[in-house]
């Protein structure tokens, strides 16, 4: 079936810019794919831990292990999330999710040790998870207000999918900036920026979502 909410008409970027400069919220969702950029598995969140765990684990059976535990746990985390999480339990559940994962990237980010990084693909593969899949939900919810459906959803999700690839190759830059000029030693230390990140997103999510209750 085809959605009409993406008329057939040319992409205008200079009217979408003024609609964000005037419109709080559909900012503030922008905010939320540069943050997750930062802090999503596939980002340089994801790579951090990827070379962590080549350091701290030396046995294909500690990986496997480990890897199979976590892909449990986050199917276990989606399918909650889907059936069970309404809308109006999204802050509270972003709040106890955002306050875990920014502890658990700033336990391992000063105390980096093999307990420490299982902590941390647990927290990762649920807490974390359930941040970004609830600010996702939030940001494509926007997309159908009012302002945006019937002109603009085109432009809104050029925006996000540019904003988002941007902040991946910012962290991946950053990354190669520190493993160059300062040592693979100190790559830990990036997660305090991925740790802030969780912590804003949270924050923006916890904004909009309340937003979009008092509207219903």
């Amino acid at each position: 079936m085809k959605d009409e909410s993406f008329k057939n008409k040319d992409v205008d970027l200079k009217e979408f810019v003024s609609i964000i400069k005037t419109n709080k919220d559909i900012f503030s969702s922008l905010w939320i794919p540069f943050l997750s950029g930062l802090t999503y598995s596939s980002g340089v969140m994801g790579l951090i831990i990827t070379l962590s765990k080549i350091n701290n684990f030396k046995t294909n059976l500690n990986f496997g292990f480990v890897d199979s535990l976590c892909a449990i746990l986050s199917l276990l985390v989606l399918v909650v999330f889907t059936v069970k999480l309404k809308k109006e339990k999204y802050n509270k559940w972003l709040l106890i999710s955002g306050i875990v994962s920014f502890l658990t990237l700033m336990l391992f980010a000063f105390y980096p040790s093999r307990n420490s990084l299982i902590i941390y693909l647990l927290v990762n593969n649920s807490f974390v998870l359930l941040v970004n899949r609830i600010d996702n939900v939030i940001v494509v919810n926007l997309s159908n207000d009012k302002v945006l459906k019937n002109e603009f959803k085109t432009e809104y999700y050029l925006f996000r999918d540019l904003i988002f690839s941007i902040s991946r190759a910012f962290g991946y830059i950053l990354l190669m900036i520190v493993c160059l000029l300062v040592g693979m030693e100190y790559i830990n230390y990036l997660m305090i920026l991925c740790a802030m990140a969780i912590l804003a997103e949270t924050l923006v999510g916890i904004r909009l979502n309340g937003r979009s209750l008092t509207k219903d």
